[in-house]
């Protein structure tokens, strides 16, 4: 007998025994007590003995070949009844029946249960009516009869003196409707119950929902969360607040701004942007309009060193490239700003026939200058431009232009040309002589243009910003960019002429 009524039973056992007996009032059955099959006079089987039938699925008649819990291209599926929850493992334990065509991956075992642990049991690609639900893999309770009731939710509450619990379990099952997860399921050392319990200064109440389903007659839990807090401090717990959008923030004594400074002592931000942190003395405050700091906020130890020397003795790194040709240069860490000045080397001045006649003068250089904005690391060509000098080609002799100078890469191009070279050819003694021009200059914010060569006398062109005429018969100094004078001797080796003087070399600054 399957139903076991005590002196007093309850209205659900009494209706649970009644439906078991109209439902296996009928003549001629068996009952097996090893398998729990209640069969009728033909051997078909009408009901089970026990509460809990088992589904596994496998590729053999004795289900030793791929036994599983999914029925996916599975052959057979085995049925056994008993009375615990607990499915067997072993294959021999079940009563195979074969698919025809298999599951593959679309069919499904359907089950109904009816009462009187009946259960009809279909194989098919959907349910056939609303009654029938899929295996899910878990034993089915042949007391539960089919039916469309819905799940309904349950609350579950327990206190601890952790702050915060496990995130595993994800969901923890309970068998019934009543039934609440075991102590220290999340780690907690919490007791879960029905009503929220009193809590003590540092202990934590949390709060669980679960959903019950009648189906299944399981209750799923999930991960519990902090309902409510009893402390004697704040500091008990690590909070993330979120956005806070509702009124001022304030801590510490009365800070508040006045003017451009503040009165108390802490940290007060307003729901207008304005804020306030610090004390009367040492402070920073934004009064809506202006950041203000007061007092001795930062020490030097808090600065780049090179930044805080500059900043008290009011000095700048002044680096001038002074060598002809070309370099590069690598912005320091911490620089954003350069200031450039580039100037073009001066063209060579020219010779004579005749001694201490007058010769003319090369042209300056031109000159530019010019602040941009850096990063650090990043890299720059550097040009500086030579002097002009005398050129001897099979007996003609030329007086060549000044180099320019430049300074380019990312954001700038500034380029200062060199100054023309003066003319005349020894061997056309009559060519007129011409001083040479001073050189033009473009990709600054200013840009000059070097001076030209005198005639009579022939001193040389001087460059802008630092250049100084070169006097007649004279060469332009190094890095001056200025033009070489004319020539007042000596004679040329073996020609009957004097030579011109050498242009200056130009010159670049960068200056941070």
């Amino acid at each position: 007998m399957p139903f076991f009524l005590d002196g007093n039973p309850t209205q659900s056992e009494i209706s649970e025994a009644v439906n078991y007996l109209l439902g296996n009032a009928q003549q001629s059955t068996a009952t097996n007590v090893v398998n729990g099959q209640v069969t009728d006079s033909n051997g078909v089987v009408v009901s089970y003995l026990y509460k809990y039938l088992y589904v596994k699925y496998a590729d053999s008649f004795d289900g030793t070949v791929n036994f599983v819990n999914t029925p996916t291209n599975r052959l057979y599926y085995g049925l056994r009844n008993n009375d615990s929850a607990t499915e067997s493992t072993n294959p021999a334990d079940y009563i195979w029946y074969k698919v025809a065509d298999g599951f593959s991956t679309t069919k499904l075992l359907y089950y109904s249960v009816t009462g009187g642990r009946r259960i009809n049991i279909v194989v098919g690609l959907s349910a056939p009516s609303s009654l029938y639900q899929a295996d899910n893999g878990s034993a089915i309770d042949l007391d539960q009869i089919s039916g469309s009731d819905g799940a309904s939710s349950r609350i579950c509450y327990a206190k601890s003196t952790s702050t915060s619990l496990a995130s595993t379990p994800s969901t923890y099952q309970t068998s019934g409707p009543n039934g609440f997860p075991p102590t220290n399921t999340w780690g907690g050392a919490e007791t879960w119950q029905a009503t929220p319990p009193t809590l003590s200064v540092s202990e934590a109440l949390f709060q669980s929902d679960g959903i019950y389903n009648p189906t299944t007659d399981l209750t799923t839990w999930n991960v519990p969360y902090l309902s409510n807090l009893k402390v004697g401090s704040l500091s008990a717990i690590s909070a993330n607040l979120g956005t806070i959008t509702a009124g001022d923030l304030s801590v510490g004594t009365t800070p508040a701004i006045s003017g451009t400074s503040m009165t108390g002592t802490g940290a007060h931000i307003y729901s207008n942007g304005r804020m306030v942190v610090g004390n009367s003395t040492n402070n920073m405050v934004f009064d809506g309009t202006a950041l203000t700091i007061n007092g001795n906020i930062v020490t030097y130890g808090n600065l780049n060193g090179t930044a805080v020397g500059q900043i008290i003795a009011g000095s700048f790194n002044f680096v001038p490239v002074t060598t002809a040709g070309t370099s590069t240069f690598t912005v320091p860490a911490n620089v954003y700003k350069l200031k450039i000045t580039a100037i073009g080397g001066g063209g060579s001045g020219s010779g004579t026939t005749t001694l201490n006649a007058t010769a003319s003068g090369g042209g300056g250089g031109g000159a530019c200058i010019n602040v941009i904005s850096v990063t650090p690391g990043a890299s720059y060509t550097v040009v500086v431009g030579a002097g002009g000098t005398t050129v001897n080609s099979s007996g003609t002799i030329t007086y060549t232009d000044g180099g320019n100078s430049s300074f380019t890469g990312t954001g700038v191009s500034m380029v200062a040309n060199g100054g023309q070279g003066a003319q005349f050819d020894a061997v056309n003694p009559t060519r007129v002589i011409i001083p040479g021009f001073g050189g033009t200059a473009s990709g600054g914010l200013l840009n000059f243009t070097g001076s030209k060569g005198g005639n009579s006398p022939g001193y040389g062109g001087s460059a802008p910003l630092i250049g100084s005429l070169a006097s007649f018969g004279s060469s332009a100094s190094t890095n001056s960019g200025g033009g070489g004078g004319g020539s007042n001797g000596p004679a040329y080796p073996n020609a009957n002429y004097y030579i011109g003087r050498d242009g200056g070399s130009g010159l670049c600054i960068i200056e941070y």
